[in-house]
């Protein structure tokens, strides 16, 4: 689904990252595949429901941007990290991490809502890819 972004120079990992970014945003069959694997085996805990069938999600669906977002923050960590996140993170990186949970959650909300403010010149290329007729404010 998406090649080994830590091979290249610099320069060649930055196109294969946003290659992989674009295609997390635009491949909605993709994203629906993800989920359906991901469910596939999935046990939900005792007295809830298992997540929707990904034949019901569309890109209007709170999961499905949930999925997609999840992708382009763990894509970032995997860059951000050389392929290693930090197992029990500390200092910079659990402050860095603890920003990107908070980042995801008003990323979703902005993609559901059609409408974004953010000066995180990633975010707003992310808001951008994912909702290309949504408003960023910045």
């Amino acid at each position: 689904m998406i090649p080994n972004l830590l091979e290249g120079n610099d320069d060649e990992q930055q196109v294969l990252r946003e290659e992989a970014e674009i295609f997390i945003a635009t491949e909605i069959d993709a994203i629906l595949s993800f989920h359906r694997n991901s469910i596939a085996s999935a046990v939900p805990p005792p007295g809830e429901r298992l997540l929707p069938s990904a034949e019901f999600l569309t890109q209007d669906w709170a999961l499905f941007r949930w999925r997609q977002i999840q992708l382009l923050f763990a894509l970032d960590a995997y860059c951000r990290y050389g392929g290693r996140v930090p197992q029990a993170p500390t200092g910079k990186a659990y402050e860095k991490i603890e920003h990107d949970v908070l980042d995801a959650h008003y990323l979703i909300l902005g993609t559901l809502e059609g409408a974004f403010a953010t000066r995180e010149k990633k975010l707003q290329r992310w808001y951008l890819l994912l909702c290309p007729e949504g408003r960023l404010y910045s």
